[in-house]
């Protein structure tokens, strides 16, 4: 049976509103010390999730990214837990999977440093297939166009992060060069065949969660 995933957006909580609104002075201090870098944007957390024989529902509300940004940077407490996309990007090539990973730069906010699967990002709308290509293109620089296929895989919950993170899998046409250029969220980006990763992923302690749990998933996919 098909899994639907729903997302459905909901009036805020009279109670996140006050917070928020408590709040103010300490959001709008960190924000003025943001990187240069960050943007703002609405950005969807996870009131909750539902689970039905057929359907995943993600009941969700819009934040401002900079409140996001206050909590993590700033520890301001809002209790806000992002709604994300995370994908594993492969290539099936000469009877070996190939899958993007990179390496995270030191300036962002979650998981710096730290090795993943690409492309991964906060939700600011409910097409999570849509948003995860866009975050492909911009972190890779892979446009829609080379995405052969999109499979929903499942979701999971990072407990670390404080992140609900709904899994795609994405194949895309083979590319020319197996290294990608780096990029303001990446030092490097590279596909790897699965063996090579799996020796990554248990050898490195710095591996982001939801990769583990999306190669996972993948693995048992195809296994």
């Amino acid at each position: 049976m098909t899994t639907r995933v729903k997302i459905q957006s909901v009036e805020m909580p009279s109670a996140l509103s006050a917070s928020i609104q408590s709040h103010h002075d300490a959001i709008e201090n960190a924000w003025r010390n943001k990187p240069l870098t960050t943007f703002n944007g609405p950005l969807l957390h996870c009131l909750g999730v539902q689970k039905t024989k057929s359907d995943i529902i993600f009941k969700t509300t819009t934040v401002q990214y900079k409140h996001y940004f206050a909590q993590c940077a700033h520890h301001v407490p809002l209790a806000l837990i992002p709604l994300s996309v995370s994908g594993l990007t492969f290539f099936h090539q000469n009877g070996d999977f190939h899958i993007l990973v990179g390496t995270r730069s030191e300036q962002v906010q979650t998981y710096p440093g730290y090795i993943e699967t690409v492309p991964s990002g906060t939700l600011d709308h409910g097409d999570f297939f849509l948003k995860v290509c866009e975050e492909l293109e911009e972190e890779a620089k892979i446009p829609s166009q080379n995405v052969i296929k999109l499979d929903y895989l499942g979701f999971h919950q990072d407990t670390i992060g404080q992140i609900y993170d709904i899994c795609i899998c994405i194949e895309i046409i083979p590319p020319l060069e197996l290294a990608l250029p780096a990029s303001s969220e990446y030092n490097d980006l590279q596909f790897l065949r699965i063996e090579d990763i799996m020796k990554i992923f248990d050898s490195q302690q710095k591996i982001v969660p939801t990769s583990k749990v999306l190669l996972k998933m993948f693995m048992d996919r195809n296994d």
